[in-house]
């Protein structure tokens, strides 16, 4: 009853009151994403087309990209440079199209490093949460059905918070996943029917882990997970401890949300909304089949256009002939995300932090340009930092005191300035790197 209540009332009204237009993006999306190959090609063509002529005539930093002879959209996009997270640290105040002070700020979380930051309209806010429903709807959750989500929020806004009660969700910081607090939602959860698990893959797998450990196994209708690499050992420990079947959703803070699991085994790549290269070291396109770098550009962001932006991440198309014959979209296929190898950090109790309770707190210090934490043992780990010219030992002071508070026993927290952090085999950078194995503690 209440979610027709919440589907058909509420959130009409709520459109209606504070605009953006979720449900009618859900509806569209619904639409598209059924589109055949054909349709849906021309459509994503037709978009890259308009997206490069909004961003030629209005964004600074792309009014010399002038349109060639070609009339082809792609073949303009070609022109187009490749915007990394870098660059766009560097130059981007130069791509809004109109002020940033009448959008919102989109703060990436770090995990790879080195933060960006970009702006959204409220209307494109609203399209990514329309596709985000549009996911988890791929998964088999309802609206209104309870739903425990990890994430980042220390503050949730009134809107948020607002938005957890009508959809009825749990709230959980992901930062640090205290056991004490985890067994009260594990056995919560247990005496539900009907409820979701959601929120970051690195994040469940702790949760998992506990329950586990305490043999506490609440049923869950499904999990779905963000944010960073869901590992094959964290999709067995989450759908062996919660008998549930783990689906995968991929994409960044900065609006790209691109993929995701529905009937296959694989990620279902969203063509409307975005054009995807996958490019060698030297900017030249990959057959399917076989690893490149990720190039993705936005097809319905104006107020700061992404065009032929690098996520920092390697992934695999399907090859064409490689595709299934029963699926339910004929949307293309990503075969594989190699992602960077987000680890745990572990302390001597047990506890486990994943990479977002670290850049929870290194965000808020400008100071530092890079940085990596190493752990060889569970007694402590050592800290690269790549420092900017502001860089003092009482920063560096403040910021052990911070990550002592968070984690909240005797732990040895080692600095070292460096002037390079190498990336991972991947090519990305790789924020935590640790040497213990998943599970183990003093």
């Amino acid at each position: 009853m209440y979610p027709r209540i919440l589907r058909h009332i509420i959130l009409p009204l709520l459109d209606l009151v504070e605009g953006g237009g979720y449900l009618q993006k859900l509806k569209q999306l619904s639409r598209e994403v059924h589109l055949s190959e054909g349709e849906l090609f021309d459509l994503q063509r037709k978009r890259l087309e308009a997206t490069l002529e909004f961003a030629q005539k209005n964004s600074p930093f792309y009014k010399t990209f002038e349109r060639p002879n070609s009339k082809d959209p792609i073949s303009w996009l070609k022109e187009f440079p490749i915007l990394n997270k870098s660059t766009l640290k560097e130059r981007g105040i130069e791509i809004p199209t109109q002020s940033v002070d009448s959008m919102i700020k989109m703060v990436s979380s770090g995990s790879s490093g080195v933060q960006s930051t970009i702006y959204l309209t409220k209307e494109e806010l609203y399209m990514t949460r329309a596709i985000q429903s549009l996911w988890w709807g791929w998964a088999g959750w309802k609206m209104g059905e309870p739903t425990i989500q990890t994430g980042l929020s220390f503050q949730r806004t009134w809107f948020k918070k607002v938005k957890d009660i009508l959809f009825r969700i749990r709230y959980i910081l992901a930062f640090d996943h205290r056991e004490e607090e985890i067994l009260d939602i594990l056995k919560w959860a247990e005496k539900r029917k009907e409820i979701t698990l959601a929120g970051y893959a690195s994040s469940l797998f702790v949760i998992s882990q506990i329950a586990q450990k305490h043999g506490i196994h609440p049923h869950f209708s499904q999990a779905i997970t963000w944010g960073d690499k869901l590992f094959s050992h964290y999709r067995k420990s989450i759908s062996e401890n919660f008998s549930t079947k783990v689906y995968e959703t991929y994409g960044t803070t900065e609006g790209m949300m691109m993929g995701a699991q529905k009937d296959l085994d694989h990620l279902y790549f969203m063509q409307p909304l975005y054009f995807l290269e996958i490019l060698d070291e030297k900017g030249r396109d990959v057959p399917d089949g076989e690893m490149g770098r990720v190039v993705v550009t936005n097809l319905f962001a104006r107020g700061f256009p992404l065009i032929r932006y690098e996520i920092g991440d390697l992934a695999i198309m399907m090859k064409r002939e490689d595709y299934p014959l029963k699926r339910d979209l004929q949307l293309p296929i990503i075969q594989k995300v190699v992602g960077r190898n987000t680890d745990i950090v572990r302390t001597p109790s047990g506890r486990s932090l994943i990479v977002h309770s670290f850049t929870g707190i290194f965000e808020f210090f400008p100071q530092i340009r890079q940085f990596r934490i190493i752990q060889n043992e569970v007694e402590g780990v050592t800290v690269e930092i790549i420092p900017e010219k502001e860089y003092s030992p009482e920063l560096e002071a403040n910021l052990k005191k911070k990550l002592l508070e968070l984690i909240q026993e005797p732990f040895e927290i080692r600095f070292e300035k460096v002037d390079h952090i190498p990336p991972t085999a991947s090519g990305k950078p790789q924020i935590i790197q640790s040497s213990i194995p998943y599970g183990q503690s003093k």
